[in-house]
C-alpha cells in the first residue's frame, strides 16, 4: 500500500507539473501579444529619445520578450517547420541586405537606425514565430485580444467625449486642441487619434480585436458590446487609408472564398457567419456615420473635403520626385534614409517606394519574396476561423502600405510570422 500511495503521490506530482507547463505555453504566448499591443496603443507616451535614437514601448519590450522566450523553450524542444526555416533565411539576408545598404547611406548614422530597427524585427520575427508555432489555441488568443482592444476602446471614448461639448469651438480654432488629447481636428473633422497618436495606425491596430470579435463563439453580449465599441473608435478615427484597405480586405477575401468553393456556396457554410455579420455591421455602421455627419453639418461637402484631390495630390507629388530623381544603382539603390534626403527630409509615406528607392531591386525582391511567401501562407489558412483576423487585416497592410511608410515597422513583421506559422492543435478546422 505504501508503494502504491508513493507511486500515486509520484503521478499526482507529475500531473500538477504538467498542467503547471501547459499554463504556462499558454500564458506566454498571449503574454507578450497582449504587450506588444499594448506598446501600439499607448505609442504616444511610451516613446522618448535617447541620445537622438527614438525608443518605442516595442524595443524595450525584447527586454521582457527574451526571458519569457527563454522560460517557454526551458524544457520544451524548439520545433519548426520548413516553411519556417525558409521565412527566416529571408528575413536575415533582408536584415544583411539593410546592414550592407546602412554603410551606403548619404546619412550613415540614421541609416544604422534603421538597422538596428531591422534587428529587432528580425528577433520578433524569430522567437514570435517560435512561440506562434508552438501554440495551438488561437481562439483564445483572438479572445484574449478582442476584450484587450475592447478596453482601449473605452479608455479612448471616455477621453474623446471631453471636446464634444466645446465641438464647435474646437473646429473653428485648432489651439483649443489640448496637447497630447486623444483626438484632432483635421479638415473640420473631430477625429479620434487614441493613445496611438495616429488615427490610421490605431484604426489598423485595433482592426484585429475587432475582426476577433466576429470569430467568438457564444458569449454573445461580451462579443457585442465590444465590438460596438471598437468599432465606434474606428469609425471616429475616420481614417481614409484604413477605409479604402478595408474595401479591399473584404472584396478580396469573398473572391477568394468564391475560388476556393467554386461559387456562392461557402455563404452557406458554418465558416461565413464572419463574413455576412462583418458586411451586416458595416451596413449599419455606415448609417449610423451618415447620421452623425448629418448632425454636424452638410454630409455630402464634409464627406468630399474628406476624400478631396489634397490627399492624392501632395503624396503623388513626393512619389513622383521619387521616381525622377531618385538615382542611384538600379540592383543597389541610394542606401538607408535615401527617400527622405531626396525629399528633404519628408517622408515618401509609400513602403513599396522606399524599399525600391533605398535597397534596389535586391532588397525589393527579398521583400517582396517574404511579402508573397506570407500571403500564400495566410490564404492557405483562410479555412481557420481563428485566423481571419489576422488575415484581412494583412490585406488592409498591404493596402496601406502604399500611403504610408511601415517596412521597419514591427507590426507587419509580426503579422507576417504569425501568418507563415503552422496550424497545430485546435486551430486545426474541424
Amino acid at each position: 500500500m505504501g508503494d502504491y500511495g508513493i507511486k500515486d503521490l509520484n503521478s499526482c506530482i507529475n500531473f500538477k507539473k504538467r498542467g503547471s507547463e501547459l499554463n504556462i505555453r499558454l500564458f506566454i504566448p498571449i503574454l507578450f501579444v497582449c504587450l506588444f499591443f499594448l506598446t501600439l496603443y499607448t505609442y504616444s507616451f511610451n516613446t522618448f529619445n535617447m541620445a537622438g535614437l527614438k525608443i518605442a514601448g516595442w524595443d524595450y519590450l525584447l527586454i521582457i520578450l527574451i526571458p519569457l522566450w527563454h522560460l517557454y523553450f526551458k524544457n520544451k524542444k524548439i520545433s519548426m517547420t520548413k516553411r519556417s526555416f525558409v521565412s527566416i533565411f529571408i528575413v536575415l539576408l533582408f536584415s544583411i541586405w539593410i546592414g550592407i545598404e546602412a554603410f551606403r547611406s548619404i546619412q550613415p548614422v540614421r541609416g544604422l537606425t534603421l538597422f538596428l530597427m531591422m534587428i529587432r524585427n528580425l528577433l520578433i520575427f524569430v522567437m514570435a514565430g517560435s512561440l506562434i508555432e508552438s501554440f495551438e489555441n488561437m481562439e483564445l488568443l483572438n479572445f484574449f485580444l478582442f476584450l484587450f482592444g475592447a478596453l482601449f476602446a473605452v479608455i479612448n471614448l471616455l477621453f474623446f467625449l471631453v471636446p464634444l461639448h466645446d465641438y464647435d469651438a474646437i473646429r473653428s480654432n485648432q489651439q483649443l486642441v489640448i496637447p497630447g488629447a486623444v483626438y484632432m481636428v483635421h479638415k473640420n473633422v473631430l477625429r479620434l487619434v487614441g493613445f496611438a497618436r495616429d488615427p490610421n495606425f490605431y484604426s489598423l491596430w485595433i482592426s484585429i480585436p475587432f475582426f476577433a470579435g466576429f470569430t467568438l463563439k457564444r458569449r454573445h453580449w461580451i462579443k457585442w458590446t465590444g465590438i460596438t465599441l471598437i468599432g465606434l473608435t474606428i469609425l471616429l478615427a475616420a481614417s481614409r487609408s484604413f477605409l479604402i484597405g478595408f474595401c479591399f480586405s473584404m472584396i478580396l477575401i469573398i473572391l477568394l472564398k468564391i475560388i476556393a468553393h467554386s461559387g456562392f456556396s461557402f455563404f452557406y457554410e458554418r465558416s461565413h457567419p464572419y463574413i455576412k455579420t462583418i458586411l451586416s455591421v458595416i451596413s449599419l455602421a455606415a448609417l449610423f456615420e451618415w447620421f452623425r455627419l448629418l448632425k454636424l453639418g452638410d454630409s455630402i461637402p464634409m464627406i468630399s473635403q474628406r476624400f478631396n484631390t489634397e490627399f492624392f495630390y501632395t503624396r503623388l507629388l513626393a512619389w513622383k520626385t521619387l521616381l525622377e530623381d531618385g538615382h542611384g544603382s538600379f540592383f543597389l539603390g541610394t542606401g538607408l534614409r535615401g527617400t527622405e534626403w531626396i525629399l528633404n527630409d519628408f517622408y515618401s509615406h509609400n513602403s513599396y517606394l522606399d524599399i525600391q528607392i533605398e535597397l534596389g531591386l535586391i532588397g525589393l525582391l527579398l521583400w517582396i519574396g517574404l511579402t508573397i511567401f506570407a500571403t500564400i501562407q495566410g490564404i492557405r489558412k483562410l479555412k481557420v476561423d481563428a485566423y481571419l483576423p489576422w488575415i484581412q487585416c494583412w490585406f488592409i497592410l498591404l493596402t496601406m502600405l502604399f500611403t504610408f511608410s511601415l517596412t521597419y515597422h514591427p507590426f507587419y513583421w509580426l503579422l507576417c510570422t504569425i501568418l507563415i506559422s503552422p496550424i497545430k492543435g485546435k486551430n486545426e478546422p474541424a
